[in-house]
């Protein structure tokens, strides 16, 4: 088994999720509660604090245009009681161990776009990937929280691109 990397714990999660610590922990935590007024609270009553740059009231009316209707809020529920925060749920953390151990084992190019300071991919966690992802590429795009696509779209694309263009067929 390969050392593992540094856990992702809430508090992390609810700044990736939405900033509302009370609304992440009762969805992840799976608590009994309001369960529709609490993604409501995180799909359509917030401002997007997990972009760096903020998001203009236009982008942010197209993010919450899914889920405008209560029964399109369902998997947004669902999701994040699957993400594997300090070993639960067990079944999804034993899942994510063998893909980072296959991951540590191949031999397969692989490419992480990091950002400072953030969410799922902290200082840490990007460290950890350089010491044990064998043919990993990091390409560091600079300020970034959760949504990076938001912040820097052109260096995404661009990086990609030029990793396609060296990664041989």
């Amino acid at each position: 088994m390969t050392r593992k990397p540094p856990d992702i714990d809430a508090e992390t999660v609810t700044l990736a999720a939405s900033g509302d610590a009370a609304a992440v922990e009762a969805i992840v935590r799976g608590l009994q509660g309001p369960i529709h007024a609490i993604a409501r609270r995180m799909l359509l009553d917030r401002d997007d604090a997990s972009v760096v740059r903020g998001l203009t009231p236009a982008e942010m009316q197209r993010y919450r245009a899914p889920f405008r209707e209560r029964a399109a809020r369902g998997p947004v529920l669902a999701w994040p009681r699957e993400l594997p925060i300090v070993g639960e749920p067990a079944d999804v953390v034993a899942r994510v161990e063998r893909y980072r151990d296959a991951l540590c084992r191949s031999d397969l190019p692989k490419l992480l776009f990091t950002v400072e300071p953030g969410v799922l991919v902290p200082p840490a966690v990007a460290a950890w990937c350089r010491a044990h992802l064998p043919r990993l590429e990091v390409i560091e795009l600079g300020r970034g929280l959760h949504f990076v696509q938001e912040d820097h779209p052109h260096s995404i694309g661009r990086g990609l691109a030029g990793w396609l263009s060296r990664v041989p067929a």
